[in-house]
């Protein structure tokens, strides 16, 4: 999505805002996601 954006021809201060904008929401999303790969490779495991 990035690499789209700047594609079109946002420029990177404004990259750089919205990153930074988002960076909550970004950082608590991997964590579930790291959670959740976590349990799928653990219950895997166990069968």
């Amino acid at each position: 999505m990035i690499f789209q954006l700047a594609y079109s021809g946002l420029r990177s201060e404004k990259l750089i805002a919205i990153q930074q904008k988002n960076t909550t929401a970004v950082k608590i999303g991997l964590g579930v996601l790291f959670v959740v790969l976590a349990l799928v490779i653990l219950l895997a495991n166990g069968h």
